[in-house]
């Protein structure tokens, strides 16, 4: 039995097309996720997430009848920023903050809409449903 690590991908080949090949890219230290940049950039991208979402369910409390357009554009826009990401991740350090705050005031509208809907059928949720919704994803 010969286990070689060799492939035929060319990703993986010692020299890619223009330079180094993707794998050997991936691996430079340049390019190595640290597990406190990972903790800095995803506490930075909720923190502009909890701000935006607070600013839109503020807006929406303002505002009631701009609730749902602000919900369904956040939304569609939110669709695609993810599309733009999938595609080319190297966009990620630009279009994540974008995509924080387009995801905030999508929650917030969408949290003041639901608020409001269960306020007109009399049911009263304690703190409301973004305080109910904190706390069940921390426990």
């Amino acid at each position: 039995m010969n286990f070689s690590l060799e492939s035929s991908n060319p990703a993986l080949q010692a020299e890619g097309v223009s330079g180094p090949s993707a794998f050997e890219q991936a691996m430079s230290p340049s390019n190595t996720a640290s597990l406190q940049g990972v903790a800095n950039k995803t506490f930075m991208l909720c923190a502009i997430a909890i701000a935006s979402g607070a600013g839109g369910y503020s807006l929406v409390s303002i505002m009631p009848s701009i609730m749902w357009i602000s919900a369904i554009a956040s939304l569609i826009i939110a669709f695609g920023i993810y599309f733009v990401l999938a595609g080319k991740p190297h966009l990620a350090p630009i279009v994540a903050p974008i995509y924080a705050v387009v995801e905030g005031v999508f929650l917030g509208a969408f949290t003041g809409a639901l608020d409001s809907i269960l306020a007109n059928m009399g049911y009263q949720v304690a703190g409301g449903l973004a305080l109910q919704a904190f706390i069940i994803t921390v426990s």
